[in-house]
């Protein structure tokens, strides 16, 4: 289990931007702000990913990434060192619950173990 991880997000030129290191209860508070906030239409892309694509990471190669599409579609993208076989798993998150889960899971299990149930996952 981690205490914190670095949170990050993008601004409107789309540099990562810092916002430096959250809890998991922060993490929530800023999946659901982000929720909360979310709007149908944005003026650019660069808006939109600003307002909705962040993530947090553990380390080099070892993040959770995060984009709201909508309420019901949030893209997450996880990455860590051992999984197999490209390092990466993705999946469409379709509610608040799933979307805590795939953080708790992040921010409480080993690498490896993640690792090993996000391939076993369906």
């Amino acid at each position: 289990m981690i205490d914190v991880a670095s949170a990050y997000g993008f601004d409107l030129k789309l540099k990562t931007q810092e916002y430096g290191q959250v809890s998991l209860q922060e993490a929530i508070g800023l999946v659901d702000t982000r929720l909360a906030n979310l709007r149908e239409f944005y003026e650019s892309g660069e808006e939109a990913l600003r307002d909705t694509m962040f993530g947090f990471s553990r380390g080099v190669n070892d993040f959770i990434e995060l984009c709201i599409h909508a309420r019901d579609h949030v893209a997450c993208s996880i990455e860590l060192p051992s999984l197999e076989p490209e390092g990466r798993f993705e999946r469409k998150l379709t509610t608040r619950g799933e979307v805590i889960s795939m953080l708790t899971d992040f921010f409480t299990l080993p690498e490896e173990v993640l690792a090993k149930r996000l391939m076993s996952a369906p």
